[in-house]
């Protein structure tokens, strides 16, 4: 593997869209989110923003929830849905330029060593909360209040919106990455149900099959996946 590179030249190599949206739980409170990112490197010819959603990416990323992801545009909020009758169609919503997190870069490593220029993150939470150890308690509190799962993509509201986003080539490599902490096996479990069949990577926890090291707990995250990446043709 190659030295690791700066943030500053990964920022000078790679461009970040997502889609930000809000939730209205009811009607004195939103929950901030996001549904996808798409990173490409700069090179990437694309006709438009909305033609990345309908590309193949070259990686799917699976993770816990976007953390500290934000749009570049200061206030910018995005669409807001009702909870209650959530509907998004993956083909059709607006990415907007994104500010990178610390993980996105673990991601641009990858994409460095294996020359790819598409990867797409999903996360089992689209809740954007930069405060892990309060996710449990936001995620439940959201649960309570609207009696459904619809933050997540894979729950069964959003399994239509799902299918286009795991449209992607039989051999693509799908990153297991969303954490080890136990309250995300129910979720990791809705998410396994769906890509069980893909090409599937991660470090897995000994004890916990469901749980896969996200990439800031393993000092060796980026080299284990390449290891692991080495025998894709």
């Amino acid at each position: 593997m190659s030295s690791k590179l700066s943030r500053r030249v990964l920022n000078e190599k790679f461009d970040c869209y997502g889609h930000f949206y809000r939730i209205m739980v009811n009607d004195s409170k939103l929950e901030c989110c996001r549904s996808v990112l798409e990173i490409v490197t700069k090179t990437t010819k694309f006709m438009d923003l909305a033609d990345l959603s309908i590309r193949k990416p070259d990686l799917l990323v699976i993770m816990m929830n976007p953390g500290s992801s934000k749009p570049e545009e200061l206030n910018y909020h995005g669409e807001e849905i009702k909870a209650d009758s959530f509907k998004m169609d993956f083909k059709k919503k607006v990415l907007v330029k994104a500010e990178p997190d610390d993980t996105q870069y673990f991601i641009q490593q990858i994409m460095l060593e294996r020359k790819f220029k598409h990867s797409r993150i999903l996360n089992l939470s689209d809740i954007r909360l930069v405060n892990s150890n309060q996710l449990n308690k936001r995620i439940r509190n959201f649960e309570k209040y609207t009696k459904n799962k619809v933050h997540s993509i894979f729950s069964l509201e959003r399994r239509n919106e799902l299918q286009f986003a795991l449209n992607i080539n039989k051999r693509t490599p799908v990153i297991l990455a969303w954490g080890r902490n136990d309250f995300r096996k129910k979720y990791a479990k809705m998410a396994l149900e769906q890509v069980h069949s893909f090409n599937c990577f991660g470090i897995n926890t000994t004890n916990k099959k469901e749980l896969y090291y996200h990439p800031s707990r393993h000092k060796d995250w980026v080299l284990k996946i390449l290891e692991q990446l080495e025998n894709i043709e």
